[in-house]
């Protein structure tokens, strides 16, 4: 045993080989003092050192560990013309170099020696490190290559590596990391390395071509598309998730994986995209995907979303198409005949479609609140007032705030002309017809008396309407008109707080805070004063900062 500055080193030597153990109490010690005096890394066997060379090692150990470097090389040196290109012993003199500052001396010792063995693993961190000093990050980033093709042992030390290399380099990590893959097909350590990388320099559709072809060579095994994207999911990066979803629709694709692994894949691609807000660009995708699989083998569930998010996105028809192919299926379970009467809703309501949906909702009451708003929609506000009674008599029910809201508008003017046109915009909006709403809106405003019992509600439809369409400042004028001229409406603290956010969104705080203030002063127990203190304590900590 030896001390040194640091710790107390114990040497071990077994069947030829030098092993440095570290005696140190001090856990982030300790751990610096292991990579310092790591076991050298060889492709070939290493001759053993006789005792009295392995004395000298461990000297020039512990004058490197104290600080000495010259004295350590000199040792080294010495030592070398006894045991020339010794792993060993050429491992610590590249330590000793990087000691001294003098990367230049590590490249040059290690580019011929390793070389000369044919040894990728021999000094390659110290190497890579003399490279990254050097400012050489192609250099550094393909001896870190040659190293891990040496090795899968070495990916826990590479991998954080190579992506900090794609980040700076991003063309030579991609062309390097190919390069590598195409030496070793068929290591799935490699392969996934470069699906990452192509992840992380914006080429999510590469990354899973490459496993695409790995799985294709290996077919009787778990997808390498599958594995990858479980990987990565929970690294938090934008990017790695996209990458997933689409190696996972690639497998979902592919005719020579397994109908259950294409349906799982499905399923977990359309849950990643669900949690981005990407499931409507994703569903079209997935029902080409899956069209060779009926769609009873896909799950209710999967079913039921990507008809949704068809529906959603606009695309009826194929939603339609889709629940069609299996009419036994949407027949039987609610939830889809529930989709299939709202994509018919979404053409055009009609009392047929409001007798089905009242059918529907007869023996299954989530279907009640769609057939309240069908009913709204086509003009029946005796009939939709009911309903949206009954969805609010259950307050843990999903939709019970918005069914508030209608009951509230249609309690106050059950029998105007202007209820029906509402009833038109909030269809027209309901199908993502915006501008079509905005017009309609916009009228009714024109004609609707500021003081009766709709003019807020139509005031703070058509401020909603235009803040959608990013047109804030359009939003202002109804919004103002509301709070500042019917200040006693229930909807006065809601015009209040919306005409705060659409200063906010035109850039001008000060008036914003001027509007949160007023909204609180006026209404401090209001239902939306929760929400509009926690605005005005942002405005004024970012005031403050």
């Amino acid at each position: 045993m030896v001390g040194t500055a640091h710790a107390q080193v114990q040497f071990r030597t077994s069947r030829g080989n030098t092993q440095a153990l570290i005696l140190e109490d001090d856990p982030g010690r300790r751990m610096a003092l292991n990579e310092a005096l790591e076991s050298p890394r060889s492709q070939h066997p290493m001759p053993p050192l006789t005792a009295q060379q392995a004395q000298a090692l461990r000297r020039a150990q512990d004058l490197r560990l104290a600080g000495l470097y010259e004295r350590a090389r000199d040792s080294l040196q010495v030592l070398q013309k006894q045991v020339p290109h010794h792993p060993w012993l050429l491992t610590e003199l590249a330590r000793v170099h990087l000691g001294r500052n003098d990367p230049a001396s590590v490249e040059r010792l290690l580019r011929s020696e390793r070389a000369a063995a044919h040894d990728s693993l021999l000094g390659g961190r110290e190497l890579v490190t003399a490279y990254e000093r050097l400012a050489k990050p192609r250099e550094a980033l393909a001896t870190m290559l040659d190293v891990w093709s040496a090795s899968a042992d070495e990916a826990e030390w590479t991998a954080p590596k190579m992506l900090r290399f794609a980040a700076i380099e991003p063309r030579a990590t991609r062309e390097l990391m190919r390069a590598a893959t195409l030496r070793a097909p068929m290591r799935a350590d490699l392969a996934r390395a470069e699906a990452l990388v192509l992840s992380r320099v914006g080429a999510p559709t590469e990354a899973a071509g490459v496993l695409h072809r790995l799985d294709a060579a290996s077919p009787h095994r778990t997808p390498q598309r599958f594995l990858f994207a479980e990987e990565v999911i929970t690294s938090g990066v934008r990017a790695d998730s996209a990458a997933a979803v689409e190696a996972l629709l690639d497998l979902t694709s592919d005719p020579a994986a397994q109908p259950e692994m294409r349906v799982a894949s499905a399923r977990r691609a359309f849950d990643l995209a669900a949690g981005s807000g990407r499931e409507i660009d994703l569903a079209p995708r997935l029902t080409q995907a899956l069209r060779d699989i009926p769609a009873s083998r896909w799950g209710g569930g999967l079913l039921l979303s990507v008809t949704r998010a068809l529906r959603q996105g606009g695309r009826t028809v194929e939603a339609r198409a889709l629940l069609n192919s299996e009419p036994s299926l949407a027949s039987n379970v609610p939830e889809l005949r529930l989709e299939t009467l709202l994509g018919d809703l979404r053409e055009h309501p009609s009392m047929q479609l409001v007798a089905s949906l009242d059918s529907l909702a007869s023996r299954w009451s989530p279907a009640r609140f769609p057939l309240a708003e069908a009913q709204f929609f086509t003009g029946a506000i005796d009939s939709a007032l009911a309903n949206y009674g009954r969805v609010t008599k259950d307050p843990r029910h999903p939709q019970a705030g918005a069914a508030f809201d209608r009951l509230y508008l249609l309690e106050e003017a059950p029998t105007s002309p202007a209820v029906r046109v509402l009833g038109r915009i909030e269809w027209e909006r309901w199908r993502g017809q915006a501008a079509r709403a905005r017009a309609l809106a916009d009228s009714l405003y024109r004609v609707t008396p500021r003081s009766g019992p709709l003019g807020a509600h139509t005031a703070l439809e058509l401020a909603e309407l235009r803040m959608d369409g990013n047109d804030a400042r359009g939003a202002l004028g109804p919004l103002l008109a509301v709070a500042d001229s019917l200040p006693d409406d229930r909807l006065a603290p809601r015009a209040r707080q919306r005409a705060g956010d659409a200063y906010l969104s035109l850039g001008d705080a000060g008036n914003a805070l001027a509007q949160y203030e007023e909204c609180l002063a006026r209404y401090p127990k209001a239902w939306n004063a929760p929400e509009v203190r926690r605005r005005v304590e942002q405005l004024r900590k970012a005031r403050r900062s």
